[in-house]
């Protein structure tokens, strides 16, 4: 009787192998995306908040998030590699000069300094935070002192610790106590916590200065935008001009509204505030793309009148378009 040898499987050691391998490699991508995620949210929310839009109100999706975050996150992990790399180097020359035994003594009490100094601003930082946030007029500690002293301090106790096991490698080999790993796998976790908590900050710290810079250039922009719809729309007068437009026969007359400038534009709607947007005096439209035409160029002349009046509050019209011929 003839039979059929079954094809042979993989067994559970390579499916565990493969299964570890997938699971390496997803991991840190999930993780990396959802940070991506966060922080390119707290960006535009602070950055549309200025104007008085809720990014939460305009279905903004992940990857809308994620290519905010790309703002946030250049120039923090340009220094972040910058110092690792620094630190990698640091960190070699420093073993390489506790190896020859070359002043112990002198190696020992800066070992000792950076414990006591990483302690003390670890304590400053957790101190910080409570007083940031029961202290609500306290200028002394802005945004970024309590992460930053956390976050040298959780740095400063583990190159000391190194540095103090280092320089005592030759007299003992007894391995690290329970009570030093604690105190490591701790001093990590306050210098994640406080890496993240900077970056937060330094989140809403960017959009709300990107915000400024939008609204400080709104007046001077090169492209205008121009609502055109058949209901009217409640906008204000001082900031928004409006024109009736001829319909043909049979057809309702439209609105035509000027002045506006593209805040977020979306394949299905856009927000448009207007070229004279103050902080005071400011307002925010959210109306479907179809209605919005879009003039990508604005005429020289035009430009040249926003160039030569480069403050919009002291200037009797509402923008540069609705000054010219």
């Amino acid at each position: 009787m003839n039979e059929q040898l079954a094809a042979p499987s993989s067994s559970p050691v390579e499916i565990h192998r493969w299964v570890g391998v997938v699971g390496a490699v997803l991991a840190p991508t999930t993780l990396v995306t959802a940070l991506c995620y966060y922080f390119g949210y707290v960006y535009t929310r602070k950055e549309l908040a200025f104007f008085g839009v809720d990014c939460d109100a305009l279905g903004l999706t992940s990857t809308d998030y994620v290519r905010g975050s790309v703002t946030v996150l250049y120039a923090p992990l340009l220094l972040l590699l910058v110092g690792w790399f620094a630190a990698v180097w640091i960190g070699e020359y420093a073993g390489r000069s506790i190896r020859t035994g070359q002043r112990p003594h002198f190696v020992r009490n800066v070992a000792r300094t950076a414990l006591a100094v990483g302690a003390a601003l670890i304590l400053t930082g957790i101190a910080g935070v409570w007083a940031a946030g029961y202290t609500a007029h306290l200028t002394v500690i802005s945004w970024a002192f309590s992460p930053i002293a956390l976050g040298l301090g959780g740095l400063l106790t583990i190159a000391g610790y190194w540095v103090l096991v280092a320089s005592r490698a030759e007299q003992t080999s007894d391995k690290p106590t329970p009570t030093a790993r604690v105190s490591q796998v701790l001093a990590i976790s306050v210098m994640v916590l406080a890496l993240f908590s900077l970056m937060h900050s330094f989140a809403s710290w960017l959009g709300n200065s990107d915000a400024q810079a939008i609204a400080n250039g709104l007046w001077a922009k090169e492209s205008v935008v121009t609502v055109v719809r058949d209901e009217r729309l409640d906008v204000p007068r001082n900031l928004v001009a409006e024109t009736l437009v001829e319909a043909q026969p049979g057809q309702p007359p439209a609105f035509r509204y000027q002045c506006f400038r593209t805040l977020v534009a979306r394949s299905d709607l856009w927000v448009l505030v207007p070229a004279k947007w103050s902080s005071t005096n400011g307002y925010a439209v959210i109306v479907p793309a179809e209605s919005a035409v879009v003039s990508q160029s604005r005429s020289s002349t035009y430009k040249e009148i926003a160039e030569a009046n480069p403050d919009p509050v002291e200037v009797p019209w509402e923008c540069p378009e609705r000054a010219g011929p």
